[in-house]
């Protein structure tokens, strides 16, 4: 059994661990709160417009009305769709923002332990075992390399697909908004004078 060099960074190794795996617990609830006041605004907002409009075309005494009534309300609920999707993603960027720092700091917090027990062993080991440390620092390196651009991949990667979202509902509500507009102007065009 190996004894280790250091107990007091175990233990306080150990400490930051359950720390980190509380602020993950404590980061998940907040976006658990967050995307439920989201989601409860959202239906609130649409329960709401649904009652405006159902009130409006009930009350409604004109035919006319009636042929330009999908086009008013498809609008705003796509306008409303549009912005909570942009929240959503904010609070998912903001969870994986504030996770990757997490995991960013436990890495590093890995890393100086590694380091220092690796420099232990090369200061302890019988001779002949310096191919085996420096094979052992070869592949630390190697793999502190591969998690930077993994890490890197997945940052640019959770950039892109906000940004596309973004774009994508935008381009969904333009073109809507625009036929509500060429709908009314030809509504307007052939409405009895």
């Amino acid at each position: 059994m190996k004894v280790f060099t250091n107990p007091e960074q175990f233990a306080a190794n150990n400490k930051a661990s359950m720390e980190a795996l509380l602020t993950v617990t404590d980061r998940f609830f907040t976006m658990v709160g967050r995307l439920m006041d989201v989601n409860s605004s959202f239906v609130s907002g649409l329960m709401q417009e649904g009652i405006a409009r159902t009130t409006v075309l009930v009350s409604s005494r004109e035919p006319q009305a009636l042929l330009f009534f999908p086009a008013e309300w498809v609008e705003p609920l796509m306008q409303k769709s549009a912005n909570y999707a942009h929240d959503v993603s904010s609070i998912l960027a903001d969870q994986q923002q504030g996770l990757a720092a997490l995991v960013d700091a436990r890495i590093g917090a890995l890393r100086l332990t590694l380091a220092q027990e690796l420099d232990h062993a090369t200061r302890t080991a019988p001779g002949g075992s310096e191919a085996l440390l420096e094979g052992m620092k070869s592949a630390l390196a190697a793999g502190y390399a591969a998690y930077d651009q993994m890490r890197t991949a997945s940052s640019e990667l959770a950039g892109i697909g906000r940004t596309h979202l973004i774009g994508l509902s935008e381009e969904v509500v333009h073109p809507v908004s625009q036929e509500g507009e060429q709908s009314a102007l030809k509504g307007s065009d052939t409405a009895p004078r």
